[in-house]
């Protein structure tokens, strides 16, 4: 065996030692094994984690993305699973503004609605938007609809 694979047949057999013990019904007695015990960080030392609220003056109806705005980071932006599609500026916003209302488009069941908006790589210079939806009617389909945002105001939006 040359050298340099010595170390890669070794890996490979930790590796695949390791999958089969965390196999399912690993355990002895045929039941699932019981969980590990919590461990603490090396030194004995516990990490407290603390969480705290994100934006916590404002309040959203099923969000389901954040997005920041490519060249405002203050500009934030929130998709309603409903089909709204909510903007405000900075962490300390007391009030968001609608900046698109497709909820006549949108079908929110399930897994379904208003699920992502990006920005177009060339932003900057087309103000392009790309937002993604479920739409109504049966069978369920999935759109993606391009629009513009225009340049006369950061909240104003127009069909691509």
């Amino acid at each position: 065996m040359r050298p340099h694979y010595k170390h890669t047949y070794w890996l490979f057999l930790l590796i695949a030692g390791w999958l089969l013990a965390c196999g399912e019904n690993s355990h002895p007695s045929g039941s699932a094994a019981p969980a590990p015990a919590p461990t603490q960080p090396a030194g004995g030392a516990g990490v407290a984690v603390t969480l705290e609220p994100a934006f916590a003056s404002l309040s959203f109806s099923q969000p389901t993305a954040l997005v920041q705005h490519p060249s405002d980071p203050q500009r934030w932006y929130v998709l309603e699973k409903s089909g709204v599609i909510r903007t405000f500026a900075g962490d300390s916003a007391t009030s968001d503004a609608v900046l698109l209302d497709i909820t006549g488009r949108v079908a929110p069941p399930g897994e379904g609605g208003l699920l992502n908006m990006v920005f177009d790589p060339d932003f900057s210079a087309s103000g392009a938007i790309y937002i993604y939806y479920t739409g109504t009617g049966s069978p369920l389909t999935s759109y993606l609809w391009k629009a513009t945002i225009a340049t006369m105001s950061p909240l104003a939006i127009l069909p691509g």
